[in-house]
């Protein structure tokens, strides 16, 4: 019989360094960020970069998107003066209109970032709703016989 192995920690009495032991718990996102490889930063970058813009976008947002403008309608993506050849002399399409503006002047970036909340808040519902009742249903169903089980399993 050999000794046990001095590299095993051995259970003791809970450690003082509450620091210490809180660190794992806040980096649990980093980890979970830097620990994708290759092509899996991609969906993830688009992810964190949503939730970011959903969050902090109408902050963001570089004009009203409700305020009409009817000089500045149609102006083009990032108005640059080769892409402004059919705008009339009097507009005052410029490059802070970064995906241009609609029929009636407002900034199709600004409602770009405005939607993108309300997009989150039902992606948001929509997963807590599907998750409470399909609890439920699966709640239920777990107690029913064999054969009706499986009837509502394969739905």
């Amino acid at each position: 019989m050999s000794a046990p192995d001095s590299s095993i920690d051995e259970p003791g009495p809970p450690s003082d360094n509450s620091e210490h032991d809180a660190q794992p718990r806040r980096n649990v996102v980093v980890r979970a960020l830097t620990g994708l490889k290759g092509w899996q930063a991609i969906p993830a970058a688009v992810i964190v970069l949503y939730f970011f813009l959903g969050i902090f976008g109408p902050t963001l947002a570089p004009f009203d998107p409700d305020r009409s403008d009817l000089k500045n309608r149609l102006c083009p993506p990032l108005a640059i003066e080769a892409f402004t050849t059919s705008i009339s002399p009097d507009s005052d399409c410029s490059a802070t209109n970064v995906f241009g503006t609609d029929q009636i002047g407002r900034d199709i970036f600004s409602g770009l970032l405005h939607g993108a909340r309300t997009s989150l808040w039902v992606v948001g519902l929509s997963v807590f709703i599907g998750t409470a009742v399909g609890s439920v249903v699966g709640a239920v169903v777990n107690g029913w016989r064999r054969k009706p089980r499986m009837v509502l399993y394969a739905i």
